[in-house]
């Protein structure tokens, strides 16, 4: 599967709505969970996005291929926490790893993964020429903003394949 393909088509209910909505619905929900720090809040609402969004028809195993780097970045996070924290609270689990530093690095990978999946889904189930249009037409953005939007998105798949042809080139030069 190539990282660019739509995740929703347009017969699905995320594939009709705006481009403009999906972003802003994104937005909201992102910078609501930004601004909490307990790990309640992210686990509700990962756990409510991950039960919706079978719904709208995209199913979890192609979103699981869509965002593993998500789950690289949320293990890194909680490597990251548990070995380099300042404050050692709780009972020591092992070596240097602690129950606070463990539960600290838990919960925000868990706020990172809140965060990020609902940008994955939006940006997953938006066609560019679709977006170029509902910024023009709906946020009133000049045209030159929304075809340099439309063309950054246009050039993604691109930049995809040159980096597949790279690797291929250096595996049969034998360099990788």
């Amino acid at each position: 599967m190539r990282f660019s393909e739509p995740l929703a088509t347009r017969e699905t209910a995320l594939g009709r709505l705006s481009p403009v909505a999906k972003l802003t619905a994104a937005m909201i929900l992102s910078l609501a969970l930004v601004s909490t720090l307990d790990p309640v809040a992210p686990a509700i609402a990962l756990a409510g996005m991950l039960l919706v969004t079978p719904l709208f028809g995209i199913s979890l195993s192609r979103l699981g291929r869509r965002a593993w780097p998500l789950a690289i970045a949320a293990a890194g996070m909680v490597l990251t926490t548990v070995l380099f924290t300042a404050e050692r609270a709780g009972e020591p689990l092992f070596w240097i790893v602690t129950t606070g530093s463990l539960a600290d690095g838990l919960s925000l990978a868990l706020r990172l993964a809140a965060v990020a999946l609902p940008g994955i889904v939006a940006f997953a189930t938006i066609d560019p020429t679709d977006l170029a249009d509902a910024l023009v037409q709906q946020v009133k953005v000049p045209p030159r903003f929304a075809i340099g939007a439309l063309a950054a998105f246009r050039l993604l798949p691109l930049l995809a394949d040159e980096w597949r042809l790279l690797v291929l080139a250096r595996r049969a030069r034998g360099l990788a």
